[in-house]
C-alpha cells in the first residue's frame, strides 16, 4: 500500500515515513535508511523521521551520522528526552562520557524522575571513574524503576571499583534475580568473588556467564 502511494505522489513523506517503519521492522535497515532520507528531503523538519533515521543509524554503528540525526532532532525539538537521551549512548559510545554526561544533565533537568536519564547519567559517570556520584545517580533510578536488572548491575560494578564488595555482591545478586540469564552480571559477580579470593563461587559465576 506504501508503494502504491508512493507511486501515485512520489512526494508522499508520510508513505515514505511509514514504508520505512515497515522496512526496519522486517529488518530491512539500509532500505529504511534511505526511506528516512527522502522523507526528510521531502519535509526537512520531520522529527520522527530524524529520531528513527538516528536510532538506526545508531543500530547500524554509523555513530557519528547518527549523533547528527539526534541533534537535528534537538534543533527542531529541544525538550524531545528520547533524543537526548540517545544523543548521550551514541557519545559515550564514541569515548566522549563529559559530553554524554552535559546531554544527559541537559535531559534531568527538563524531566528529573527520568529512571533512564539517571542510569545512563551514572553510566557516564562510570566512565569518568566518578564513582560515588555514579552510585547516588544509579539509587536515584532505582527508586523510580526499583525493577530494572541493568541499573543493579552497574550498580554493583561501581560498588566493587570503590572496593565496596558485599554491597556490590547485593546489588549482582538482585540483578540475577530480576534477570538470571544476564551474562554480564554473572561476569562482574564472578569477579568480585575472585577480588574476595573465593575461587568456586568466583568460576561458577564465570562459568554462567559463559
Amino acid at each position: 500500500a506504501f508503494h502504491r502511494a508512493i507511486s501515485i505522489n512520489p512526494q508522499n513523506a508520510d508513505a515514505h515515513y511509514n514504508l520505512g517503519v515497515l522496512l526496519r521492522k522486517q529488518g530491512h535497515l539500509n532500505d529504511a535508511v534511505e526511506n528516512y532520507i527522502k522523507v526528510i528531503a521531502i519535509q526537512p523538519n520531520y522529527i520522527n523521521a530524524h529520531y528513527n533515521l538516528g536510532n538506526i543509524l545508531k543500530e547500524l554503528g554509523r555513530l557519528e551520522e547518527a549523533t547528527a540525526s539526534y541533534q537535528t532532532v534537538l534543533s527542531i525539538q529541544g525538550d524531545h528526552i528520547e533524543a537526548r537521551n540517545n544523543l548521550g549512548t551514541v557519545l559515550q559510545d564514541l569515548g566522549r562520557p563529559e559530553d554524554a554526561l552535559e546531554i544527559y544533565r541537559g535531559a534531568l533537568e527538563i524531566k528529573p524522575e527520568y529512571a533512564e536519564g539517571l542510569t545512563n547519567f551514572g553510566n557516564a559517570l562510570q566512565d569518568l571513574e566518578r564513582f560515588e556520584e555514579s552510585i547516588t545517580s544509579y539509587t536515584k533510578a532505582l527508586k523510580i524503576q526499583p525493577g530494572n536488572a541493568r541499573t543493579h548491575c552497574n550498580l554493583g560494578k561501581a560498588y566493587e571499583e570503590l572496593g565496596q564488595l558485599n554491597e556490590a555482591i547485593k546489588s549482582l545478586r538482585m540483578a540475577l534475580s530480576l534477570t538470571p540469564n544476564y551474562a554480564e552480571a554473572h561476569c562482574n559477580l564472578g569477579a568480585v568473588y575472585k577480588g574476595m579470593g573465593q575461587v568456586e563461587k568466583s568460576v561458577k559465576s564465570f562459568r554462567n556467564a559463559v
